[in-house]
């Protein structure tokens, strides 16, 4: 992939060069910053702004590790991890506002010209950066009510940032606490369906008088098999799907399994050829299968009629041969091609 570490360096050098031209003094023999160094710094943040569309990256990996997570594991430990995520956006949150709060002594000066600011209300004109962190930022979580701080605005800037950061902890409360609701309620939803269907099935094995050997291996699955069978949507689960117009269902089809095809070598040359081929594909010959941990997909000398591709999770291949070894498929790849072009 593209790197953007020239680009970081070359910034970081011009922001030394600015600071340095910044603190210049004309008394002692130092140059001014002149327009040219203007410029550049105007350069710079502008460069700063495209910088930004690296979050795209970011916020693309982040969701490929959020869905790979809500796939794997289990719903509580999926709670945790939800909650850590609220917290760690609260936490930026307060980061920002106590940030800016340090920063408003030059905005409260240049709108309303005037010298008392909170540092000077508290007497922290001469504290180190450190210490100005650690008061606004309880500050910023003093905003929520969630805290207590002595620290007041003293101008028309800094009230006016006071205010913003009430409306906005506002929304924040409001939000984290319905996404703790309806996270909870799902939370419950599932455990609910896990214990009902529990329950029914250990009613199915005692009243056909199932042995205990049988028995314990079909909890043991249960017990197994319950999350990965209950997170992964199938078409069939959805009995609306198929009252959709028939265009409306090609398109669907098409949305659905095209990049998994395109992933075999001969697809990927289908879809760049004929388009309308692929689509045909998609809608007449493509349909999702779930198979449970440890469940038997086909065996040896079995007929085969379809090829299989793995979408999620993994597929191990066993040969009865003395000595051979086994074969796991994982997310991409496929297995009985042959099933495609002859009787197999």
């Amino acid at each position: 992939g593209k790197s953007w570490m020239l680009m970081d360096v070359a910034l970081v050098i011009l922001d030394i060069a600015l600071a340095f031209a910044s603190d210049a003094d004309p008394e002692n023999g130092s140059v001014p910053i002149d327009g040219g160094a203007s410029r550049t710094s105007r350069a710079a943040r502008i460069w700063r702004i495209v910088r930004i569309a690296r979050l795209a990256r970011v916020v693309k990996l982040a969701r490929k590790v959020w869905k790979s997570a809500n796939n794997r594991m289990a719903m509580r430990h999926m709670l945790m991890l939800k909650a850590f995520y609220v917290f760690l956006a609260v936490i930026f949150v307060c980061h920002f506002m106590g940030c800016y709060f340090c920063g408003l002594e030059n905005l409260s000066y240049s709108w309303t010209s005037s010298t008392s600011n909170w540092k000077t209300g508290k007497g922290l004109q001469n504290a180190d950066l450190g210490e100005l962190y650690v008061i606004a930022l309880n500050w910023a979580i003093a905003q929520s009510g969630f805290s207590s701080t002595d620290v007041q605005p003293t101008n028309v800037a800094e009230h006016l940032y006071a205010a913003i950061c009430g409306f906005v902890w506002m929304v924040i409360v409001s939000i984290t606490i319905g996404l703790f609701t309806l996270w909870l309620r799902e939370a419950r939803e599932h455990e609910r369906k896990h214990v009902k269907e529990c329950h029914v099935l250990r009613r199915f094995l005692e009243q056909h008088e199932v042995s205990r050997n049988v028995s314990a291996k079909v909890l043991r699955f249960f017990r197994t098999n319950y999350r990965p069978i209950d997170s992964r949507v199938q078409e069939s689960d959805i009995k609306f799907l198929q009252s959709l117009p028939l265009q409306l269902q090609i398109r669907l089809h098409r949305e659905v399994y095209a990049n998994t095809l395109r992933q075999h070598p001969f697809f990927s040359l289908l879809g760049t050829e004929d388009e309308t081929a692929l689509t045909a594909v998609c809608h007449l010959a493509v349909r999702d299968c779930r198979y449970g941990t440890g469940e038997v997909v086909f065996q040896e000398d079995d007929e085969s009629r379809q090829m299989f591709c793995v979408i999620n999770g993994e597929l191990d291949y066993f040969q009865r041969k003395a000595g051979a070894s086994t074969v796991r498929l994982q997310h991409g790849e496929w297995i009985c091609e042959p099933a495609l072009w002859r009787k197999w």
